[in-house]
């Protein structure tokens, strides 16, 4: 933050660190500090991103984590998590029932009596 500036670092982004964390476990705290000061004296003026740190410590590629995938990737993940716990229901989802002219309230009824009856037969997980 005190070489770059304008780059927008999430302190808070547990994600973005635990990334960070995996990229970077199998490299010693003193060998990425040499690496960050590398990077800044080669006069890059964009901050680095963890494969680039992790390439001034030596580290392998094949050794390295799977990128992290992009925020549409993530988000779109989730929205299939969320689809398939509507399957699951045997409920459609919200989109498709707005799509077949059942209304919001009716939906919101849909989804509680199929949540009521998978709990009834002890089959939520929740």
């Amino acid at each position: 933050m005190i070489y770059y500036p304008e780059a927008k670092v999430n302190l808070g982004d547990d994600f973005e660190a635990e990334a960070w964390a995996a990229v970077l476990r199998q490299a010693s705290d003193a060998d990425i500090l040499r690496a960050l000061a590398a990077h800044v004296r080669s006069g890059n003026k964009f901050a680095p991103n963890a494969g680039e740190i992790a390439a001034l410590c030596g580290l392998e590629a094949a050794a390295l984590p799977k990128a992290p995938s992009s925020g549409r990737e993530r988000m779109m993940a989730v929205y299939a998590g969320i689809v398939a716990y509507y399957r699951e229901l045997g409920v459609p989802t919200a989109v498709e029932a707005k799509r077949d002219g059942i209304s919001y309230r009716d939906w919101c009824v849909m989804v509680d009596e199929a949540e009521e009856k998978l709990r009834l037969e002890g089959k939520d997980e929740r």
